[in-house]
């Protein structure tokens, strides 16, 4: 898959990725082959979904889905990065990040529940107890783990 198919194919999805950045600035044309940042990409996304526009947000999912099986290394990165920052930017949500769950294709899923499940192993670590070694191992071990979780999806 082209880089810059790809890229061309995220901007007629989400074409105010192009136009401006977050504040109202007017932006300079990316170059052809620039991924969107992926934390512009994510507010987009999360913002069509609450505006329950579902067309573009299948779209957008399904275009991970195609990024996830036919893109090189860097194109599924920034997917995972992508997926990571969406479930960042809902997870607080009151519907929560799971409301997004009937978009998933199955690459998407295996990712999306890896994460989760990375997640859910963070949120229940409690380090009050443990020296500062302590708590660097458990958080590399942590990190080690997402790194071998995710590898082989990417």
């Amino acid at each position: 898959m082209q880089k810059q198919r790809v890229v061309s194919e995220l901007r007629r999805i989400f074409p105010e990725l192009d136009r401006s950045a977050p504040n109202g600035v007017k932006l300079t044309a990316a170059p052809a082959d620039l991924l969107p940042d992926v934390s512009d990409f994510a507010r987009c996304l999360r913002e069509e979904f609450e505006a329950a526009n579902d067309t573009r947000v299948r779209a957008a999912f399904d275009c991970l889905e195609q990024f996830l099986l036919a893109g090189d290394r860097d194109l599924r990165q920034w997917v995972l990065a992508s997926i990571e920052a969406l479930q960042n930017a809902t997870c607080w949500r009151g519907y929560g990040s799971s409301a997004l769950a009937r978009f998933l294709g199955l690459e998407t899923r295996a990712l999306w529940e890896a994460l989760d499940s990375f997640r859910s192993a963070c949120e229940d670590l409690d380090l009050a107890d443990c020296s500062v070694l302590e708590a660097e191992i458990l958080t590399w071990r942590l990190v080690h783990e997402k790194t071998r979780l995710l590898a082989h999806r990417c």
